[in-house]
């Protein structure tokens, strides 16, 4: 079993907030105490010899971060292929732990803990520890009060594998439909486009998030509240974060493909065939949505030590 005794950790972040709310959550789940520090490369061609030189078992400080007092942390954590070579070069320093959050690919696999993704394909070993979702750690945040029985949306983007277009805001109307006695609220992220962003304000909301407007991020209370939350097919780490977190029922919203196949597919599939998610199309109204189940990541990496 891996097992990690360290209490007071160092995340190491690439100012992603997806990549470091997962360092956050590892070190919540796990009730260690945390700072941050960010890591970045002045230029890219740095960040392509980090990979030479950790293949060659060489540490150098080719990186930049901010000045820390290194040796008062237990364990170095990071999320992100710019996080990677930084967590070994201080816990090689200082005689640390290091710990990857999602496969660190195009580096050595030799941390002393992994947090890999099934979908990623990962091959056993003996250092990783491997789940079905991304880990995080979602709590209300106070900025939604349901009125009544609410059902809420989450709409992310386009990406590689996915175009958002009209369609949703289809897909939307009909949700809103079929729950007519309940209220409605929304938040679109980052990647929301513009023209999406524009129709969904015309909608009635009890509550609503523009991000482009505002950027706060109201999904753990909308998890915590609503009796389904629907998000669009498009982000790993927002869907990861609705089936293990909350109460809601989780219902998939489906998008344009851009190829037949991607990395998307294993993840969804299996969050149905688990029951954790609904996809939405494959309901012919509400009445035939099942309930949702919900992981457990706390127990799920329950007694996990260095």
């Amino acid at each position: 079993m891996i097992k990690i005794s360290s209490q007071r950790a160092l995340i190491f972040s690439d100012a992603r907030a997806g990549h470091e709310n997962q360092s956050k959550a590892f070190c919540e789940l796990n009730g260690y105490d945390y700072e941050i520090c960010h890591v970045s490369y002045s230029h890219k061609i740095f960040k392509i010899l980090s990979y030479l030189l950790d293949f060659l078992g060489i540490r150098a400080k080719i990186f930049i971060t901010n000045d820390m007092k290194f040796h008062d942390f237990d364990v170095f954590v990071g999320a992100g292929s710019s996080t990677y070579y930084a967590i070994k070069f201080y816990a090689k320093k200082y005689s640390k732990k290091s710990v990857a959050i999602m496969l660190p690919k195009g580096y050595r696999k030799n941390f002393d803990l992994i947090i890999a993704n099934s979908h990623d394909h990962p091959i056993p070993r003996h250092n990783q520890l491997v789940l079905p979702v991304s880990i995080s750690n979602c709590k209300p945040s106070g900025f939604y009060t349901a009125g009544r029985k609410s059902i809420g949306f989450v709409i992310g983007g386009s990406n590689q594998s996915f175009e958002m277009n009209d369609e949703i805001l289809n897909q939307i109307k009909k949700i809103r439909a079929e729950f007519n006695k309940y209220e409605f609220v929304l938040t679109t992220s980052p990647r929301t486009p513009k023209n999406i962003e524009s129709a969904l304000q015309e909608l009635d909301w009890a509550y609503s998030v523009i991000f482009s407007k505002e950027q706060v991020n109201p999904i753990g209370d909308f998890l915590s509240q609503c009796e389904w939350v629907f998000i669009s097919i498009d982000s790993v780490s927002m869907i990861s974060e609705a089936v293990a977190n909350g109460t809601a029922n989780i219902g998939i919203i489906d998008l344009k493909r851009k190829n037949s196949k991607n990395k998307f597919d294993q993840f969804i599939n299996a969050l149905i065939a688990t029951g954790h998610a609904r996809k939405w199309g494959e309901a012919k109204n509400k009445k035939s949505l099942k309930k949702t189940a919900k992981y457990d990541l706390k127990e799920l990496i329950k007694g996990i030590k260095i």
